[in-house]
């Protein structure tokens, strides 16, 4: 399956009050930009990783490698390893 890795900015949350209204805005603003992000690869993945989307992300050169060619076997994680016990 096509994947695609994306990350934003740091999110400075430092002038919202600790309260309940703070830690909502807070998790509002985590959110929007998860869902922005998520977009942002969905959007990646469909065009088939052009080298710059519309928004002007750009995509780092390298070479995309399938597991399928045996040139890399990846290795289950610990927790992947005890869930599937």
């Amino acid at each position: 399956m096509p994947c695609c890795v994306v990350w934003g900015d740091a999110i400075e949350l430092a002038g919202l009050p600790r309260s309940g209204r703070g830690y909502r805005r807070a998790a509002g603003i985590v959110a929007a930009e998860i869902l922005r992000l998520w977009r942002l690869a969905a959007e990646a993945t469909a065009a088939g990783f052009p080298p710059e989307l519309p928004d002007g992300a750009r995509r780092r050169e390298g070479r995309y490698m399938s597991v399928r060619d045996g040139s890399t076997t990846p290795s289950p994680s610990t927790s992947v390893k005890k869930a599937a016990a």
